[in-house]
């Protein structure tokens, strides 16, 4: 067995201080995966109406590149998204990136799959499919103080029922031009009621009220650019997390995929070479070859554990780091690799399965 003296060595790399700062960056977590990005809503207020009347006003605020609906630097009142939720043994909730941007969702193609099965139920169906969610900056009519907020609601609780209301119908037929309730200056606040039905609420009673004066600068300039709040995930991190990855398997995976991400190289404008009487010929450099990361998994597999003999295996995720002579093993960081791409493979050839919730 490993001497007392490394394990103490290992102890004092400064490993520690890195999970005590791991651990205070995390106090304030969220309990469960958001939608939003933990960072960025850190210090904003989220409005939460109980039952009763309420009046507020909506801000309007200029588009960042996440609001699927408007376009970036042009004005905008709402982020109109569709989102999973209670997705994984955590209940997180993510942004549906077929609905919300048009991009290839993992719980949608699940949902497709499972809809052409006889043995679907309309709850699962149900369960799978995304929820149409709006995110407002607002500012409280009734607790002004509060400053800016930022309230997500159903979209069928809210901005179905304000557009409802949008335009007036008129004598002859059709309909008035839309009141424009978002602008600062000529804008309307919204009044609303909460019922409370069991354990349901009900909203109802939308209407448009006069403001007593336009919103304040100090107001309209602490909105937010409300879209970029919002955390777009990557597909592996939504396949991962739904078909039962853990929450730190989740992570790595999304990780890895940033780090695989290229990054832009700027164009460089070749020089001209002026012509020589005599030049030698140049052999040009041999291209670095890209290797996909399964390829290395098995370069890394011929590799033998040399813990065996305490029930090591190399490249096994239950294995690596595990004992305590993984702190002095020579090939800690092969081992790593090739546990990591494990994962990689079997999210990759579909063997995952979503955990069925009780």
């Amino acid at each position: 067995m490993i001497k007392k003296s490394s394990l103490r060595a290992q102890l004092s790399s400064g490993e520690l201080t890195q999970a005590i700062e791991e651990s205070y960056q995390q106090k304030d977590s969220f309990t469960f995966k958001s939608i939003f990005s933990p960072e960025k809503v850190k210090g904003i207020h989220f409005w939460k109406p109980g039952p009763g009347q309420h009046i507020f006003d909506i801000l309007p605020y200029i588009a960042g590149s996440k609001n699927p609906r408007r376009k970036k630097g042009k004005a905008a009142y709402v982020v109109d998204i569709f989102a999973h939720r209670g997705v994984g043994p955590n209940e997180d909730q993510y942004l549906c990136l077929a609905k919300s941007y048009n991009e290839p969702c993992p719980i949608c193609e699940y949902r497709g799959e499972r809809s052409k099965e006889s043995d679907a139920t309309e709850d699962e169906l149900k369960a799978l499919k995304p929820s149409r969610r709006v995110i407002y900056a607002i500012w409280d009519g009734d607790d002004q103080k509060k400053g800016v907020q930022l309230y997500e609601v159903a979209h069928w609780f809210m901005e179905n029922p304000i557009q409802s209301i949008v335009k007036k119908p008129k004598r002859g037929g059709g309909l008035s031009e839309a009141i424009d309730f978002p602008h600062p200056d000529i804008g309307k606040s919204i009044a609303f009621e909460i019922k409370a039905v069991g354990k349901n609420r009900d909203y109802t009673g939308h209407q448009f009220v006069d403001r007593d004066e336009p919103i304040p600068d100090e107001i309209l300039e602490a909105v937010p650019v409300v879209d970029e709040l919002l955390h777009v995930p990557s597909y592996d991190e939504v396949h991962a997390a739904f078909f039962g990855a853990s929450a730190h398997e989740v992570e790595e995976i999304a990780e890895s995929v940033k780090e695989e991400e290229p990054e832009d190289e700027p164009e460089v404008e070749e020089e001209e070479i002026p012509e020589v009487e005599e030049e030698e010929e140049k052999v040009p450099e041999p291209k670095k070859e890209l290797k996909p990361k399964l390829q290395v998994k098995e370069e890394v597999l011929v590799l033998e554990c040399p813990f065996t003999e305490y029930g090591a295996t190399f490249g096994a995720k239950d294995s690596y780091d595990a004992y305590q002579e993984c702190g002095t093993c020579d090939i800690k960081e092969e081992c790593r690799i090739a546990a990591s791409s494990v994962v990689e493979e079997v999210k990759k050839s579909g063997k995952f399965k979503p955990i069925k919730k009780s």
